[in-house]
């Protein structure tokens, strides 16, 4: 669960309509470091302006993957 801090018009704040259709969010993998970036973005054009203050988590740590072992071969050499 992903919970965003957002400015909208008053007038969706006074009907109490949610945005939460109108945005997606994009999880951008960092491999390198072991965490997951989360973006949020309007699905689709807006007929009124938001500014997203905050995202939380905004970072979500992921396990450090295993090392995988080589299962490269050495060809043996034969001695006479």
């Amino acid at each position: 669960e992903v919970k965003v801090l957002a400015n909208v018009p008053k007038l969706l704040l006074e009907s109490k309509e949610s945005i939460s259709n109108d945005l997606k969010a994009i999880v951008n993998d960092d491999e390198e470091n072991s965490i997951a970036i989360i973006e949020i973005v309007p699905s689709m054009v807006l007929e009124y302006p938001i500014e997203i203050i905050s995202i939380s988590p905004a970072i979500i740590e992921r396990p450090a993957l295993p090392l995988q072992e080589s299962t490269e071969t050495t060809p043996e050499s034969s001695v006479q």
